[in-house]
C-alpha cells in the first residue's frame, strides 16, 4: 500500500523523503514510557544499597509501594524523588541515582 498525500494539486503517492520526515514526526511525537518490571528494577540494585534504603523508613515504606505495583514507570512522579531522597540520606549518589533511572534494556521486561 502506498502512503497517498493530499496538496494543492491533489491526491498523490508520498514520495520516500516525504514518507520519512512523517514517520520521523510521528516518531518524535509519541511520548516514550520508560516502564520496567518490579523484578527487572530490583535487579538494578545491589543487596548493599538494597539494605541501606530499608534502614530508612520513610524510603522504605515508599520503596515497598512502589516494587508493591509489579511495574516501576522510570518517569514517575514518586520514583525520581524517592530515589532523590536515598539521594540526601546519603544512602546512593546521585551519579549511582541515574544509572538506576537509566533507559529500559532490551532485556528488561515492562
Amino acid at each position: 500500500m502506498t502512503p497517498i498525500v493530499c496538496d494543492a494539486e491533489g491526491p498523490r503517492p508520498m514520495t520516500e523523503a516525504e514518507l520519512a520526515a512523517y514517520l520521523a514526526s510521528m516518531a518524535a511525537a509519541v511520548p516514550v514510557r520508560r516502564i520496567i518490571s518490579a523484578a527487572d528494577f530490583l535487579r538494578r540494585v545491589t543487596p548493599e544499597e538494597y539494605a541501606a534504603l530499608l534502614q530508612d523508613p520513610a524510603i522504605a515504606y515508599a520503596w515497598a509501594g512502589a516494587l508493591a505495583r509489579g511495574r516501576i514507570d522510570l518517569d514517575s512522579p514518586e520514583i525520581g524523588p524517592l530515589l532523590d531522597r536515598a539521594v540526601a540520606a546519603g544512602v546512593l549518589s546521585a551519579a549511582r541515582r541515574d544509572e538506576l533511572l537509566r533507559d529500559v534494556g532490551p532485556a528488561e521486561a515492562p
